[in-house]
């Protein structure tokens, strides 16, 4: 950060007429959090940060705080705003966001940021020459909140069928408007279409660098529940919000991108396109009145210079080698990685066999029951078109330990040359055990409890995620499992669709 950038954000943010400017954060139950600056004060508190407890991070979706060395009542980190992020918020008129770097007194990223973790993920990745393009593709419930004699439920606003025309009918207005501020953030949206589950909705936007796409994810959550709040409605992201129709899922598209061999050596390279320096890096000439920050450029499409390494024309599915070792880390450590992925009890209700959640430790060509997919690619653009799809994803994952996690597990594979062995190209529920054994299929974590302890198993991931950083995060989810083990499923499912 620096004067010019908080000039930069001070005049949008006086264009824009904002009174208040959000610095949010995602905190390791999921929720985003975060505080807010008046617009006189915003350039001193730019520099400076603002204020926040430790304890925030041993904080679980709940408000439940836990026992977390380093996260009690003693200590404060700063909530750093990044003003390459910078938004005015179309469904909160006189209000602007930034997304936030948790960072220490001394001005070095904070053990337990989860942007932090993200970044030192795209550091590790630009250090093999590779630039992670990533997007998240949402679902969600669209609902009216009523209150009844049991209690508060969420109505859908719609009985429609999947892609039903009635579908896009009934929630025009809302999808209308949801479409203006999405775009109005700077966010091109792709694809939207009423999904299967009554009042499910589904609206796709296209993809970014990994921190960019991270971000995105974040604004996206807040852009669906802030215009439906305005339309006196309720958006939950939730895995299963209602236990009686399909599940939300949040499937994570991503590619690997490098500078070609014949490009201008002095062009920009891999590292330019995500985030430049280590997250760790003490440079002093990166530093505002003690913190030290690295600087994004992003930028939504690939350089011409730059060529999707996940892309093999001579393959019978477009993949390179590189591509499989990269999904052969994602198998290999997806038992511990839906931890991170699909970070609620909730989760694991829509994680369930044929119900197109992927539930099986598989890959497969445009196998929607597998928990990665090989999309089939766009016509005219075969290159830029191939990726991989991460279906074992929701909304209820922090993006940023999500992608960071993903990108840790794809580099061991390709550093490790794993082999994903052969795609299961037929739902895997219908291979007997013998078979599904016989081709490396297990069943994924069927719980968030089993799914923490294959990521406490978990060797590289644990080691990835670092002390601090990994013991707050297993304590805030256990202690979400403790919580809801005493409550019923309608509470459990309430309690996610009002929060996510």
């Amino acid at each position: 950060m620096d004067v010019e950038a908080i000039s930069r954000v001070v005049e949008q943010a006086n264009d824009a007429g904002a009174e208040l400017i959000r610095f949010l954060y995602v905190d390791h139950g999921g929720v985003v959090r975060g505080k807010a600056t008046s617009r006189s004060t915003l350039a001193r508190r730019m520099a400076s940060g603002i204020g926040l407890t430790v304890a925030m991070q041993a904080m679980n979706m709940l408000d439940e705080l836990q026992p977390v060395d380093g996260m009690g009542p003693v200590g404060e980190v700063r909530i750093v705003p990044d003003p390459d992020s910078y938004v005015n918020l179309p469904f909160s008129p006189g209000a602007a966001a930034m997304m936030s770097d948790l960072i220490g007194l001394d001005g070095r990223p904070w053990a337990a940021c989860p942007r932090s973790f993200l970044r030192s993920a795209i550091t590790e990745a630009a250090r093999d020459g590779l630039v992670l393009q990533a997007a998240f593709e949402p679902e969600f419930l669209l609902a009216r909140r009523e209150t009844g004699p049991d209690g508060d439920r969420l109505v859908p606003v719609d009985e429609s069928l999947c892609f039903s025309t009635t579908g896009f009918a009934l929630a025009h207005d809302f999808a209308i408007d949801f479409v203006r501020a999405i775009q109005a953030q700077g966010m091109a949206v792709e694809l939207y279409h009423p999904e299967l589950g009554h009042g499910q909705q589904e609206l796709s936007i296209r993809h970014a660098p990994a921190l960019a796409a991270a971000d995105r994810q974040v604004w996206y959550r807040e852009t669906a529940r802030g215009v439906a709040w305005r339309h006196g409605l309720w958006a939950s992201l939730a895995p299963k919000p209602l236990p009686d129709q399909a599940g939300n899922g949040a499937h994570c598209h991503f590619s690997a991108w490098t500078a070609a061999a014949d490009s201008d050596p002095g062009a920009a390279g891999p590292a330019d396109a995500g985030y430049t320096g280590s997250p760790d890096d003490g440079d002093p000439a990166d530093r505002v009145e003690g913190v030290s920050m690295a600087r994004p450029v992003i930028s939504d499409v690939p350089r011409p210079n730059e060529r999707n390494v996940f892309y093999d024309a001579g393959d019978r599915y477009g993949l390179s080698q590189l591509a499989y070792h990269f999904i052969g880390g994602i198998l290999q450590h997806l038992p511990a990685l839906v931890a991170l992925t699909c970070g609620s009890v909730n989760s694991y209700r829509r994680l369930q066999p044929q119900h197109w959640s992927s539930a099986f430790v598989c890959y497969g060509n445009d196998n929607r029951e597998a928990a990665i997919r090989i999309p089939s690619r766009m016509w005219g653009d075969d290159e830029g078109s191939a990726n991989l799809e991460l279906k074992a994803s929701d909304s209820t994952g922090n993006p940023y330990l999500a992608l960071g996690g993903l990108i840790h597990a794809g580099l061991d594979g390709i550093r490790r040359k794993l082999d994903p062995g052969e795609p299961v190209n037929v739902d895997p529920a219908t291979l007997s055990e013998k078979e599904r054994r016989s081709r490396g299929v297990a069943r994924l974590p069927t719980s968030l409890a089993v799914a923490l302890d294959e990521l406490e198993r978990d060797e590289m991931l644990m080691e990835a995620l670092g002390p601090l950083r990994r013991t707050a995060y297993l304590a805030v989810k256990r202690s979400e499992i403790a919580s809801f083990s005493a409550h019923d499923a309608a509470y459990e499912c309430l309690q996610h669709a009002l929060r996510f």
